[in-house]
């Protein structure tokens, strides 16, 4: 069988070329495959090392461009520790499909090894919200950080690239190169928390089980308001009855309601409150009981006075 020949279209770089495969216009990478390679001449397909095929022209020539500033070998490397920890991980397996997500993990990696040969370090602050709220991609992170860090040999990257990382892991179920939607959800769970400590004039313990089970609520949530699939009010005498039971959660739930609305530019459904309310309420019971000496040191860090003083 004859192998369909593969022609360069643009030449970025001596490692990454457009080309037409077929139907098809398709980036190829590998070391020196663009190296004196011009307009129509067949692509040596034995020194491909990674193809990547964008959905649309646009992102071809927009991946591409961005491709062609990574080195070759940091490119290598990704695909590599992608490929380890996809046995293991659906996160790091749906991150190596999306062509966007591994394109932009690679950018990042790439920065990321140039700040430790350099001595800059970056700090992500995010790690407990990111843990609650997606704690399979910051697991599949954390192996990848031990990966890479294996694969490079010579540096070792901090242990909290691993949030960066999940935020791009995350962002392998959108279609965008874009981690804005994502960055977005993080930080209306952290401004959610702070208007709870705010209300009660208290801290909440943002690393406990309550929370945990909060931010996974929020996190459904989220993917509902997506869908536009909230919580109707089928069920208004539930509803009520937690409004009754719990009015101050549910003045609680309001603030968060004016918050999130303003946040996400749509209108929440008196039902979603309802539940707020409900999941709200448990930080309550949980601080009425004593909250933690950790989650007491963080709320002064944010500025709240300590109610047990």
């Amino acid at each position: 069988m004859t192998r369909r020949v593969m022609r360069a279209l643009k030449v970025l770089n001596n490692n990454v070329v457009l080309v037409q495969d077929g139907d098809d216009v398709v980036i190829v990478t590998g070391r020196g495959i663009g190296y004196q390679v011009r307009p129509g001449a067949p692509i040596d397909q034995g020194a491909i090392q990674r193809i990547f095929a964008p959905c649309s022209e646009d992102d071809t020539l927009t991946l591409a461009r961005l491709l062609a500033d990574i080195p070759a070998n940091h490119i290598v490397l990704v695909d590599r520790a992608l490929e380890r920890v996809a046995r293991e991980h659906p996160a790091a397996r749906r991150a190596r499909e999306s062509v966007s997500a591994t394109v932009a993990l690679a950018d990042h990696v790439s920065f990321a090894i140039a700040r430790v040969r350099s001595g800059v370090t970056v700090t992500y602050p995010l790690r407990s919200e990111i843990a609650h709220l997606y704690p399979e991609e910051l697991a599949a992170a954390d192996r990848l950080v031990a990966e890479l860090s294996a694969l490079i040999g010579d540096v070792d990257l901090p242990a909290g690239e691993a949030v960066a990382i999940a935020l791009h892991l995350v962002n392998a179920s959108f279609s965008s190169t874009d981690l804005t939607h994502t960055y977005e959800l993080t930080d209306a769970i952290i401004q959610v928390f702070d208007v709870i400590e705010q209300f009660y004039g208290r801290p909440v313990d943002r690393d406990g089980l309550t929370a945990a089970r909060f931010t996974a609520h929020m996190r459904y949530f989220f993917v509902r308001l997506a869908r536009a699939e909230q919580f109707d009010e089928s069920d208004v005498r539930m509803s009520a009855l937690i409004t009754e039971a719990y009015p101050e959660a549910h003045r609680c739930a309001m603030l968060v309601k004016t918050l999130l609305e303003a946040w996400l530019e749509t209108e929440i459904s008196p039902a979603e409150i309802a539940y707020l309310a409900l999941h709200i309420e448990r930080f309550s019971e949980k601080d009425d009981r004593g909250e933690t000496a950790q989650a007491h040191e963080a709320a002064k860090q944010r500025g709240y006075a300590d109610p047990t003083q």
